[in-house]
């Protein structure tokens, strides 16, 4: 059972209304949130978020999982019923550099953010994600950017690592400052001011959302817990320190950032930028890999002559010869599938005709053709022809 739907968390799913919060006259957009998609890292669901964030009639709200789009989906489906704005984007980590949150203003620039997520996950093993910096200049073109750095005293160091995201993004990069009732957060806000001066980059307010509600920090000190192999009482200074990760109100955020009102107000520039949506993606079908003047029937027929004189150079089995000639007609059309593959598939050939198999079999043991859908049963045992 997953831990956001244990009945043990049902209290901290109390019905929230938008009188709760006090209201602000200026608007506000939060750009970097984590749904439960960024794995033991977010720990509220993608419409808990959307729904706290209309409540709190945000102008905008930004999806911004960890290497992930993952969560775009559920919120994109969320924000059309609340009728909120909602900006595609991600966190992207590099190894090599700061992490940087990135936005898809348009269609091409959406494409280009999937296709870096999509290099870094094929780079890295299954769940996990690794770029560089070279990888994010790749993909720059059209992308939003606003680079993140952590709370220290000095800021020599982020001048130097950050220049490179000023020279990459040019007028479309953006300084994060991040305030959550800390003790230091005056001396926070004034070395982010002098940082942003120094680099030449609009200084952006963000939250740093990880739950919808305060009420939620209790789970989310479960999954930090978890994702670091410890208890709750081993995390020591890895969990956060209060519970301010969650979404404020734009009241709030304009008090948090009083002395640096510009923040807050380059929120709504940036989510004015983008004007994407889910809605404009639509499936396109993927051109047919054919020689010319030939069908893909009869192209995919000719592979597989191909790989069956090649499986059985002394000759192809009578077995496997019948299938072929069968399957392969042209009036009726190839539905084979992983034709040749050595690989454990749902679709397996039986030893002789009315053969009752009681679990998945290897098609190697076979010559490895694999009988095609329609010849198999959707439960098992079952029983298949030749």
């Amino acid at each position: 059972m997953c831990l956001l739907d244990m009945p043990m968390l049902l209290p901290f799913q109390v019905p929230l209304s938008a009188k709760d919060t006090p209201r602000a006259a200026p608007g506000y957009a939060e750009l970097q949130c984590f749904t439960n998609y960024s794995f033991l890292r977010g720990a509220s669901h993608a419409d808990e978020l959307v729904m706290r964030a209309a409540e709190l009639e945000y102008a905008a709200l930004a999806v911004t999982d960890h290497n992930s789009l993952a969560g775009v989906v559920r919120a994109h489906v969320a924000a059309k019923a609340a009728g909120l704005k909602l900006l595609i984007g991600a966190a992207i980590v590099p190894d090599d550099a700061p992490p940087v949150l990135l936005y898809a203003p348009c269609r091409k620039a959406y494409g280009r953010l999937s296709s870096l997520i999509s290099r870094g996950r094929r780079s890295a093993e299954k769940g996990d994600c690794q770029l560089q910096f070279h990888d994010v200049a790749e993909y720059a073109e059209g992308l939003l950017a606003i680079v993140l750095t952590l709370p220290k005293t000095e800021s020599e160091d982020d001048v130097k690592s950050l220049a490179p995201y000023r020279a990459l993004f040019g007028d479309r990069c953006y300084l994060a400052a991040a305030l959550h009732r800390g003790p230091n957060d005056n001396l926070e806000l004034d070395r982010r001011v002098e940082l942003a001066r120094r680099l030449r980059l609009p200084l952006i307010a963000v939250n740093d959302v990880h739950y919808h509600h305060p009420l939620r920090r209790f789970l989310h000190d479960v999954v930090t817990a978890i994702r670091y192999g410890v208890t709750v009482a081993e995390l020591g200074e890895r969990r956060f320190p209060n519970a301010e990760r969650h979404l404020k109100s734009p009241a709030e955020m304009a008090a948090l950032f009083h002395r640096c009102p510009q923040a807050i107000a380059h929120t709504l520039e940036l989510a004015g930028r983008c004007t994407f949506s889910l809605d404009e993606l639509r499936y396109e079908y993927p051109e047919e890999l054919c020689p010319p003047g030939t069908t893909a029937t009869e192209h995919l027929a000719a592979l597989a002559w191909a790989g069956a004189n090649e499986r059985y150079p002394a000759g192809v089995p009578e077995k496997v010869n019948m299938l072929l000639r069968r399957e392969l007609q042209p009036h009726r059309g190839v539905t084979l599938r992983g034709v040749f593959s050595d690989r454990v598939g749902p679709r397996e050939i039986c030893p002789q005709p009315g053969h009752s198999l009681p679990g998945p079999r290897l098609g190697r043991q076979f010559g490895g053709v694999l009988l095609p859908r329609r010849h198999v049963g959707r439960s098992r045992p079952h029983r298949c022809a030749l």
